[in-house]
């Protein structure tokens, strides 16, 4: 297959998983917060505390982007800046109880809505489609 081609699959696919899934949308998963601002929520959940840097890192997101949605995150009482024991310079991210309730929610949104897309299938398709999914991430990634 011509390299074109192999693109033009890949952002047909990319595209249809993103509408399946409606990521586009504010108030995806049932939320006020876009799927950015929720994948920031998602990430500070993950690892307790982290800084902005290392969000920046994990998603690939423009620190003028990020800093903004912080501030809207910060401002609706979901996360709160701290400055590091470690490096004065240094704040960290972390999520208030709000913030917990706020993903908490936000995932099982996001869990009940996979579970709507495979309701339809059998075992063995859902395994097959794990199979095929790890198979997906191991090519890109360039695992053996």
């Amino acid at each position: 297959m011509q390299t074109d081609t192999v693109i033009q699959q890949i952002r047909a696919f990319n595209r249809y998983y993103v509408d399946l899934i409606g990521l586009l949308n504010t108030g995806g998963y049932h939320s006020s917060y876009t799927l950015a601002e929720t994948r920031v929520l998602f990430e500070i959940d993950q690892a307790t505390q982290i800084q902005a840097s290392q969000v920046m890192l994990k998603i690939q997101i423009d620190k003028s982007y990020l800093s903004r949605i912080l501030r809207r995150l910060e401002k609706d009482g979901l996360i709160n800046r701290t400055r590091s024991q470690q490096d004065a310079r240094a704040v960290m991210l972390s999520l208030t109880q709000q913030g917990k309730i706020e993903i908490e929610r936000i995932n099982h949104a996001a869990s009940d809505l996979v579970k709507v897309q495979i309701e339809k299938l059998d075992e063995d398709s859902c395994q097959q489609l794990v199979k095929h999914m790890n198979a997906i991430r191991e090519l890109l990634n360039g695992d053996k």
